[in-house]
């Protein structure tokens, strides 16, 4: 970890950055410990813990509420029903599941490149790289997260 933060910080990047870097990667392993049930009323949080880790993504996504309801209600309302064509439906467990992996991976890939764009910045501005090139750096993503 401290070879991550060495590394921001010779790229220039702020303390502020590196700590909403931080968030987002805690916030998306925090998805994963939503879990969902199938009840009478529909799909549902499975439990206290669903509803914990619910809350805390909401606070480290800084997630704010809206005029359709707080951060959390919304958070899971997009987790656990689909609209189309004005007919909401609310999904069993399973689809919710999917919905819940798919914002992982979402957030996951937006984060991956805002990290490469701050390092290919940083690298072009502290002139490290070959000035007969384009400044980059390149990356092989490891196979399997998208089959999760």
């Amino acid at each position: 970890l401290e070879d991550v933060r060495s590394g921001f910080r010779a790229l220039g990047v702020s303390a502020e950055a590196e700590q909403a870097i931080f968030e987002v990667v805690a916030g998306v392993l925090w998805i994963g410990n939503i879990r969902f049930s199938d009840s009478e009323a529909g799909c549902t949080l499975d439990g206290v813990t669903s509803e914990q880790a619910l809350k805390r993504v909401v606070a480290l996504l800084k997630l704010q509420g809206g005029e359709e309801g707080d951060a959390a209600t919304n958070l899971l309302t997009l987790l656990t029903e689909s609209k189309v064509r004005d007919k909401v439906r609310t999904l069993v467990a399973g689809k919710a599941g999917a919905q819940r992996d798919a914002l992982a991976r979402t957030l996951y890939v937006a984060l991956f490149d805002e990290i490469v764009r701050i390092v290919n910045g940083g690298l072009s501005d502290q002139g490290k790289v070959n000035d007969s090139a384009d400044p980059c750096i390149g990356i092989l993503d490891i196979f399997g997260f998208e089959n999760m």
